[in-house]
């Protein structure tokens, strides 16, 4: 039976002049974001204008990000994970112009988290998505010794940019570097470790709100509406049709450079946030000047629900729910928590 990597060797050299195309129009958008973002800023009389420059140049920079990922992803399986022929992995990064852990970050950003394989042994040239493209997730090798919530509470799996300025936001995240775990049969899927849920006795001491946009199906939260992953919906690309007058609840990723996107995403809502108190991380100062009443649970700590097939294990660190509007703070929490209004 041929091989996927025999595959995809003859096309190496255009995969890596796809790979160098895709860069190049990666960083050209994100040139443009910029520029969007600057004119955003300062362009208070055409709001709405620049605005609509801003949605466009950030949607076409997640599209080349995700684009480049996709092609490394392919590129990949034509490299063995050991062996004499492991380092042309190496060499093809370093003639693309990228690390081992940003060329990781875009595989992930396109919705791999380790090795990639094409299930039906074709390699396609361009795949709309990764079901097109046989493409299986296989687990990253800290899950085999960690079961600490990398993600945490109603979170669903979201993606963050490679060059992303502002990690580190959690000291207790996964590490950039993700190493593949060999698994004796190809269609074993590994445990979600991703969807830890927030405990039932908050989610009903907070009662009914709007909406929750790092949802999951075994989540405990009261809300009219959810955004799910799995369901197409990204809680982030979906933040500006939210109305700032929605009661929101967020308890989002907690992957490194992921908690203060969401709370810029978020932060000019009706929001009741539900994260670690860390007042060393960039996105603790940028929530704080959103918030006017924070919370605290008395003598305990959060214990976040584990997915199925995972261990349970212990907070390592307090947890806190950040309110926008103190009136939100309904009676039930209140008695269960000590308060400070900022």
């Amino acid at each position: 039976m041929t091989s996927v990597a025999a595959l995809v060797e003859p096309h190496i050299d255009e995969l890596e002049v796809g790979i160098r195309t895709a860069l190049d129009a990666s960083h050209a958008a994100d040139a443009d974001e910029a520029k969007a973002s600057e004119t955003f800023t300062k362009a208070s009389e055409t709001f709405t204008k620049a605005e609509t420059i801003l949605g466009t140049s950030r949607t076409e920079a997640l599209q080349r990000r995700i684009e480049v990922g996709r092609l490394l992803v392919i590129a990949r399986t034509a490299y063995p994970a050991k062996g004499p022929r492991s380092k042309g992995w190496g060499d093809l990064l370093e003639r693309v112009g990228l690390t081992q852990s940003t060329a990781w970050r875009y595989m992930e950003f396109a919705g791999a988290t380790a090795e990639q394989s094409c299930t039906d042994g074709n390699v396609h040239d361009s795949p709309k998505s990764y079901a097109d493209a046989g493409i299986d997730k296989r687990p990253r090798a800290s899950d085999a010794t960690d079961n600490r919530p990398a993600y945490g509470g109603d979170r669903q799996r979201t993606y963050v940019s490679p060059d992303d300025g502002d990690a580190p936001d959690d000291r207790d995240a996964a590490s950039d570097n993700v190493i593949p775990l060999e698994l004796d049969d190809p269609q074993e899927k590994a445990p979600d470790r991703n969807t830890w849920c927030t405990p039932k006795w908050i989610a009903d001491a907070i009662g009914e709100v709007d909406l929750d946009p790092c949802s999951n199906d075994r989540s405990h939260i009261h809300a009219k509406e959810t955004y799910v992953l799995e369901r197409g919906e990204n809680g982030l690309m979906l933040a500006p049709d939210v109305p700032r007058e929605s009661l929101c609840y967020i308890n989002p990723p907690y992957g490194r450079g992921l908690v203060i996107q969401w709370v810029r995403a978020y932060g000019e809502k009706r929001f009741i946030f539900l994260l670690k108190f860390d007042p060393s991380t960039l996105w603790f100062a940028e929530l704080m000047s959103h918030t006017k009443l924070v919370l605290f649970p008395k003598q305990e700590r959060v214990e976040f629900e584990p997915p199925p097939d995972v261990k349970a294990s212990s907070v390592q660190f307090p947890h806190a729910l950040f309110f926008s509007n103190p009136e939100d703070a309904r009676l039930e929490i209140l008695n269960r928590c000590y308060d400070w209004e900022v």
